[in-house]
């Protein structure tokens, strides 16, 4: 977006911005626990102390964000790898590697793994997810048609969610 390669990107609320580019929120995304069904535990900092940690990749921004929630509250994990994808980190905790903190999907996926789910509270900044454009760009009606509908696409999610909390 920023050398003019692609129109629109939907990212993870970026740290800065140049002054040629502008992001619009969308969606927020509450840091998570997940850990496997067998754990007897829910207690986020218990979890990650006590188990081994999946780290969501430290150099995107949510893996940044996440660092700084885990160095905020002093806590100490025992790392035992480092993935990409939800999807990557998912399959490792369903399979009882370790603990991991994730986003929770502002619209979640089709088939979730059964995987506890634990919020880490108000002391975990969410993701939030935006639309970044170039202010010049000539597109700038279609990227506005595809922020309405990823707002509603949100909206949508959330009213199935209220209504099938286990989906």
């Amino acid at each position: 977006v920023d050398r003019g390669g692609l129109d629109a990107a939907i990212v993870s609320e970026p740290p800065f911005l140049a002054n040629h580019l502008i992001w619009r929120p969308f969606a927020e995304e509450p840091l998570i626990l997940l850990a496997s069904l067998q754990e007897s535990s829910d207690d986020p900092e218990y979890l990650i102390q006590n188990r081994p940690y999946i780290r969501f990749n430290r150099r995107t921004w949510v893996g940044r964000l996440i660092d700084e929630w885990l160095q905020d509250g002093k806590l100490n994990v025992h790392e035992s790898m480092e993935l990409d994808t939800l999807e990557a980190i998912s399959t490792m905790v369903f399979n009882n590697l370790g603990v991991s903190i994730v986003p929770q999907r502002c619209v979640p996926s089709p088939h979730p793994l059964p995987l506890k789910r634990i919020p880490l509270g108000p002391s975990a900044k969410p993701r939030v997810l935006g639309v970044v454009s170039r202010v010049d760009s000539v597109k700038f009606q279609l990227i506005d048609a595809l922020l309405t509908e990823l707002v509603l696409l949100v909206e949508s999610a959330d009213q199935l969610q209220a209504i099938h909390p286990s989906t």
